[in-house]
């Protein structure tokens, strides 16, 4: 008993570092890209976070993504920067309002900091999973790195976005499966009530998260009751629409069923199973290649089930079947397509299926088994630990715009920058936009008008404001952008005659941006200065793979690169990659 304890012990131990080494170098690796670049999902999350904030100020608007999820991140985002900014840097609330406020990216980076400690804890609860199944320590501490080390995991774990909620809470409702498998005597009323709250939770924080805890309810049901105590699913049913759908659909415009079964243009059976069978095979592709475990499975699972020796047959398909449940919904769903980070969830399963397999394997003295298991898995976390540091040696270069921008080789107080950027605090910035907006520069409609007014607002705080803490100061200086992608130029020989009263030059991205709401709209930009004025400089004047956001990089290396990512030439091998995008700077005569 006391040695049995004592491997318990170095067990947690080893967990517990674990988890503190991620942490330590996931949350050293979170100021990738800023203060100029975000990944896409990073600024419609923020949106959803800071309109979670805004219901205690009364300017709450809803928002595309769920509730709950926001909001947990909101906590823990309050938190980091009441310890940071407060309790380490010694400013008072008015001054980090301030701070936030004029360094918009700090947020971005607090957000990033809630992903790294939401999904280092997810470490710690697949280590009770493995507990709750009684999974030798060598296999345990084995899979733990395997999944600490993932691709995936890193993917959910440095982007400020709901993925790392998602696969948190993912791993909760699995516990509480496993938990009333293995003790089928002990699910009750109270059970249904858990699950009712996991799957309201789950709802809230990514929709079709629910359906673990929907499917444990109704197969655990079966399991012991049968057709009896209908009234139990009815239970259910009616605390998950309440706490789950009811809420969640009060803050949100578009909630779970709409991306579910809205489709563009109408339904078509032919279009639809042409849809439907392309994004199986996109997800059981992505699946394969982001978990080598799963190769592993298939090539191992028919052994097990045909073995009459071991035993948890029965719960193994149960669990086996959570497998198939993101890929069919992804197939179902005309607007979601397979991504990296959408997959965490069913990795885990693939490991919780692969430890329970050799885990009976082993109380058989099947030992061989463990050998064919170890050396696998060793090659997994070598592949995946080598991956990571092509990844970090890539991003840890700093984006390519930073390269480009620092040796210029003009006056930057004369450069005009079409750019996608995501800063606005100094004062000559944001009157531009009011200039353009005043002299019919851009077009003018609802969301144009909305952040006319949002900069009107911003503007009034800067000439308040007595003292502006500044971050990266010397990378913000003398830097005046255009955001193509929230206003739309009126006429581009009127906007390029206007700022040429003030600019000598502009630069622009030569490359495929990363996103567009119009894709014509940069081309028809990029095309008029290539007509119109000369060329000076340009980053890259030879093909490359162009990676504008870390997400984009980690895509690369894991081969899941689809069009969502806007990634040209990705299959050319030949081709060097780059963190960033080619820029060239044009001389405005």
């Amino acid at each position: 008993m006391k040695q049995k304890s004592y491997y318990r012990y170095i067990e947690l131990i080893f967990v517990l570092a674990v988890t503190v080494i991620f942490f330590k170098y996931r949350s050293n690796e979170i100021s990738y890209g800023l203060p100029y670049f975000w990944n896409r999902d990073e600024i419609a999350f923020q949106g959803s976070v800071l309109s979670s904030l805004s219901i205690l100020t009364g300017y709450f608007e809803k928002n595309y993504n769920p509730f709950y999820t926001s909001f947990f991140n909101l906590i823990i985002i309050l938190k980091s920067i009441f310890i940071n900014e407060f309790l380490i840097n010694s400013l008072n609330l008015e001054q980090i309002k301030s701070k936030i406020y004029f360094n918009t990216e700090l947020f971005v980076y607090y957000g990033r900091l809630a992903s790294v400690i939401t999904a280092s804890s997810t470490i710690f609860c697949l280590y009770l999973i493995f507990k709750k199944l009684k999974i030798n320590s060598i296999i345990l501490i084995t899979l733990i790195i395997t999944f600490a080390t993932s691709l995936v995991l890193l993917s959910v774990s440095t982007i400020f976005s709901k993925n790392a909620s998602y696969l948190l809470i993912y791993l909760i409702q699995l516990y509480y499966l496993i938990k009333y498998q293995i003790k089928i005597e002990k699910f009750n009323l109270r059970s249904y009530f858990i699950f009712a709250i996991l799957a309201s939770l789950a709802w809230g924080v990514n929709y079709w998260t629910a359906f673990v805890s929907i499917y444990a309810v109704f197969s655990l049901h079966l399991i012991k009751y049968k057709l009896s105590k209908i009234n139990y699913l009815i239970f259910f049913v009616i605390i998950f629409l309440i706490f789950g759908v009811v809420i969640n659909s009060s803050f949100t415009d578009k909630d779970g069923f709409y991306w579910l079964l809205t489709r563009e243009g109408g339904f078509s059976i032919s279009s639809f199973l042409e849809s439907a069978f392309s994004d199986i095979f996109a997800g059981f592709r992505m699946l394969f290649l982001t978990e080598k475990n799963s190769l592993l499975l298939i090539a191992i699972a028919p052994i097990f089930l045909m073995n009459k020796y071991v035993k948890f047959k029965k719960e193994f398909l149960i669990i086996f079947l959570l497998i198939f449940e993101p890929i069919i919904l992804f197939a179902i769903a005309e607007d979601i397509l397979p991504q990296l980070r959408y997959f965490a969830g069913i990795n885990s399963v693939v490991l919780i299926l692969i430890a329970i397999i050799f885990n009976e394997f082993n109380k058989n003295n099947y030992r061989y088994f463990i050998v064919i298991f170890l050396i696998f898995n060793f090659y997994v976390i070598y592949n995946n630990i080598h991956k990571y540091n092509e990844i970090n040696n890539m991003v840890s270069k700093n984006h390519s715009f930073f390269n480009f921008n620092k040796d210029i080789g003009v006056n930057r107080s004369k450069v005009f920058y079409i750019v996608d950027l995501s800063f606005q605090e100094s004062l000559d910035q944001n009157k531009y936009y009011i200039k353009f907006y005043d002299n019919n520069l851009i077009k003018k409609n609802i969301s144009s008008e909305k952040f006319n007014n949002h900069i009107k607002r911003k503007i009034k705080k800067i000439q308040n404001n007595n003292k502006i803490l500044i971050k990266d100061t010397n990378l913000k200086k003398n830097l005046i952008y255009f955001n193509y992608t929230n206003n739309q130029i009126e006429n581009l020989n009127s906007f390029f005659e206007f700022i040429k009263k003030d600019f000598d030059y502009v630069v622009i991205e030569e490359s495929t941006p990363f996103h567009l709401h119009d894709g014509n709209n940069q081309a028809k930009i990029k095309s008029y200065i290539k007509e119109n004025y000369s060329l000076k400089k340009i980053l890259f004047n030879e093909e490359k793979i162009f990676l504008k956001s870390q997400q984009d990089v980690i895509n690369y290396y894991a081969n899941t690169i689809n069009h969502y990512n806007f990634v040209d030439n990705a299959d050319n091998k030949d081709l060097e990659p780059i963190f960033g995008l080619n820029y060239g700077l044009y001389e405005l005569k």
